[in-house]
């Protein structure tokens, strides 16, 4: 699973360097943005943020993990700030932290936060969502079966898509995994999804809400392990629009 999450860390800093290039190609005939605000996001120190997100409002939500291997583990933060960048809250939400290996935070509403980690207090990850209120306090959690979490995307007042993989209790095999739940985090449908090799992993890294009730997801298909250290040695990447009402 780890070696999964370091394979879409390279990804994303690869699209971001691309990024970056394309930017300064254009920038001669653009005007250069300026900071407006900087802050230290988090009370905590030595952690690496895993998920942003602006709301309407302009206010924005963050979360953050420890690194991996880190000694200090202050646990996981979700903390929202108002269009200025003051910070209105920050909270650790999951009293089993030291289990949690991924955590995504996404505003909902007027001013409440949904997020989404997986916990491994034994073998098998398992999911769990969570509302906050304005002030940072839970309202609900959910467990949502098996799985790891890599994204979660809001859906205004239908509810949510999680996305991530999940491991067969029997087979072993990993696949990629999407699920619907209603505003009040109920599961209404899981899917999951396996690529060509039988041995390989798969998993739902990105998912985006598309038009007239549908979702696209990228991820990895076959991805193959280093039988040594369990790094990925082989894997390509997939991307699938489904139909979600």
């Amino acid at each position: 699973m780890a070696g999964m999450r370091s394979e879409l860390h390279r990804s994303v800093i690869g699209l971001a360097a691309a990024a970056w290039v394309l930017a300064a190609a254009n920038g001669a005939a653009q005007t250069q943005p300026r900071g407006r605000f900087m802050v230290q996001p988090f009370e905590a120190p030595a952690l690496s943020v895993t998920s942003l997100d602006v709301a309407a409002s302009g206010e924005i939500v963050l979360a953050a993990l420890p690194p991996e291997g880190s000694k200090a583990d202050p646990g996981m933060r979700v903390a929202r700030f108002d269009a200025a960048g003051r910070k209105l809250w920050e909270r650790n939400p999951a009293p089993r932290s030291e289990f949690v290996l991924g955590v995504i935070a996404r505003a909902a509403g007027a001013d409440h936060t949904l997020v989404l980690h997986d916990e491994t207090p034994k073998e098998q990850s398992q999911l769990a969502l969570l509302r906050l209120d304005g002030k940072g306090q839970t309202l609900w959690r959910r467990e949502l079966g098996p799985g790891a979490a890599s994204d979660l995307a809001v859906d205004g007042d239908a509810g949510a898509l999680v996305s991530g993989s999940a491991v067969r209790e029997k087979t072993g095999e990993i696949d990629a995994l999407v699920m619907r739940v209603t505003a009040d985090g109920a599961p209404t449908w899981r899917r999951r999804f396996s690529g060509e090799r039988k041995d390989g992993g798969n998993s739902a890294d990105i998912l985006r809400l598309g038009g007239q009730g549908s979702a696209v997801f990228a991820g990895l298909a076959d991805i193959a392990y280093d039988k040594k250290d369990g790094s990925v040695s082989a894997s390509r990447g997939v991307a699938m629009q489904l139909q979600t009402d």
